[in-house]
């Protein structure tokens, strides 16, 4: 079930918009009510970010609460592996090449104001000097869902 409520945001949006997630809820093991899915393996869902950083910007999120990727079962690995190839390859069939991966398992999000720890990974286009401005003030602004949906 795809989430066709929210839309992307602009990071001032999403800062009001976090505040109004009751305490102690996670963004991503609540996937199905806080993201907006590109798509579905059994044990990873890939979203878009409701407020990107990037232009081109998914996230992959383990569906099991989790922070360090010691943590997953032989199945979610190997899983993982399948899905970062497939990711990879929609990047590339839909013309964005350069794709960047990064581990986090910090998410700021939810009144309480504690960060949600649950492991996610960003995928972008790389671009030189991406770190140093790291937010794109129209990234909210693609559909990442339309962009990669159409090649799973």
């Amino acid at each position: 079930m795809k989430n066709t409520a929210l839309k992307p945001m602009s990071r001032d949006k999403y800062d009001r918009f976090v505040k109004t997630i009751p305490a102690g809820v996670c963004l991503f093991c609540e996937y199905k009510k806080y993201q907006i899915t590109i798509h579905e393996w059994k044990y990873w869902v890939l979203v878009q970010p409701i407020s990107p950083y990037f232009t081109f910007h998914s996230m992959l999120c383990s569906k099991r609460h989790v922070k360090y990727l010691s943590e997953l079962n032989k199945r979610e690995r190997l899983e993982f592996w399948k899905a970062d190839r497939q990711i990879n390859e929609a990047y590339k069939r839909a013309g964005i090449n350069k794709v960047r991966l990064q581990l986090h398992i910090r998410h700021e999000g939810n009144k309480s104001g504690g960060p949600n720890e649950h492991l996610h990974i960003h995928y972008y286009q790389f671009k030189k000097g991406d770190f140093k401005i790291l937010l794109s003030k129209n990234a909210h602004k693609q559909n990442m869902v339309k962009i990669l949906s159409r090649f799973f």
